[in-house]
């Protein structure tokens, strides 16, 4: 199972969990032990500056959460460009709006969950213009 023992699973089970990030939603019990279901605590994730790490692990939750069928078409958009940082950043401050706009925008009667993801983000991948 993920190329982990138990203990230390477990270990990692617990630290996420006393860090608030999980919580045990569902308790089963299987033979002489009890099953443990998690899941998130959290329906915003917000990620400080500076670090790649940081916006790898945002994007790589995004993929992992990410349901097989997906409702729009194209289902995401990765594009690079030159631009001052000024820009960017103006990008960067619309794209929190867009994301508090979209939290407001739940509902507890709607029929399904939809993510969010975004980021400006500096590229060492130089820019392919497109003619």
């Amino acid at each position: 199972m993920m190329g982990m023992s138990h203990g230390k699973i477990g270990y990692h089970l617990r630290v996420l969990k006393e860090a608030g990030f999980i919580t045990v939603v569902e308790e089963k019990p299987v033979r002489a032990v009890v099953e443990r279901f998690y899941g998130l605590t959290f329906e915003r994730l917000q990620l400080g500056a500076g670090s790649a790490d940081r916006l790898r692990f945002a994007l790589s939750q995004a993929a992992r959460e990410a349901s097989d069928e997906q409702p729009f078409d194209p289902p995401a958009i990765l594009m690079t460009t030159r631009m001052t940082s000024e820009a960017a950043e103006e990008f960067h401050r619309r794209l929190v709006e867009l994301a508090e706009q979209f939290e407001r925008a739940g509902s507890a009667g709607a029929d399904a969950v939809f993510g969010f993801t975004a980021s400006v983000f500096l590229t060492d991948t130089p820019h392919r213009r497109q003619d």
